[in-house]
């Protein structure tokens, strides 16, 4: 059986249908060496990078859905790393109903499960909680020029 992830094809056992080492490996390289797309002038468009993104035979999530804040409405996207028990998580913030999503922040989720993200404004500090447990996973400073690209790696 063959499998087609971001146009590369992946032969896996019909009875076992799991990626090898080597393919894991080599899908583990595609998803961390990502760089995702500046912005999205549409919630379709960003989902229809999460389809493209997302693995074969494993997870992933979306959410938030643009819940508004005070520092703006933020959006996610994770896609599972096939046998790591994480997730890499690109965020999405926009600042009406009709700007585009733009490119926030991406860091790696660890959990066998999506990460379940809220995110809560702390003064300029934007707070990412998990919904279920009401721990908090990350904190990232949100600056009023964040329509710039701030992140090196992006």
């Amino acid at each position: 059986m063959t499998v087609t992830y971001r146009g590369e094809k992946f032969a896996v056992d019909k009875i076992n249908p799991d990626y090898d080492g080597t393919q894991v490996k080599k899908i583990e390289n595609i998803i961390l060496d990502e760089k995702a797309p500046f912005f999205f002038n549409t919630y379709k468009e960003l989902i229809d990078y999460y389809v493209k993104l997302e693995v074969p035979g494993y997870g992933g999530s979306t959410g938030s859905f643009g819940d508004k804040t005070a520092l703006g409405q933020f959006t996610y996207i994770s896609v599972e790393i096939p046998e790591r028990n994480q997730f890499r998580v690109f965020v999405y913030r926009r600042d009406g109903d009709v700007e585009p999503y733009r490119f926030f922040d991406d860091f790696l989720y660890d959990g066998t499960y999506p990460p379940p993200l809220t995110f809560v404004p702390d003064g300029s500090d934007l707070v990412y909680g998990n919904y279920k447990n009401g721990e908090i996973v990350k904190r990232k400073e949100v600056k009023t020029n964040d329509n710039d690209i701030t992140d090196a790696n992006h």
